[in-house]
């Protein structure tokens, strides 16, 4: 988790374009902020930050039904809208961000988040 102004190859002004809030993606995954969240730890080391903001993201999928839709779904929110990434769902994130010129970065920077912060950092 070190600084990574090179590997992440993206400006500060830039690097939220294009990616999808909770509520416009079916899979109710707030892409900007997970992604703004993976940003902040290698950047600047912001790990217990984005620790104390995850579980609500967790949270969030106990309401979370697959076979409902995303509007149903995102009825059940809480004050944090959206739910964690779930490494099981991956195909559907890439499918999420084919178009985006940065999408395999941004579906790797997801992973890594998660396994960072998923159970309390403990997993």
């Amino acid at each position: 988790m070190n600084v990574c102004m090179n590997e992440c190859n993206l400006s500060v002004s830039r690097r939220y374009v294009g990616l999808p809030d909770a509520y416009s993606n079916p899979e109710g995954l707030p892409i900007a902020n997970l992604f703004w969240l993976w940003w902040i730890i290698k950047a600047w080391g912001f790990y217990h930050f984005a620790l104390k903001r995850y579980p609500f993201l967790e949270a969030g999928l106990k309401g979370w039904d697959d076979n409902k839709s995303a509007e149903e779904n995102s009825k059940a929110f809480s004050w944090v809208p959206g739910v964690a990434y779930r490494p099981e769902r991956e195909a559907q994130v890439r499918a999420l961000l084919k178009d985006h010129p940065r999408g395999e970065q941004v579906v790797q920077a997801l992973a890594e988040l998660h396994g960072w912060l998923s159970d309390g950092g403990n997993s």
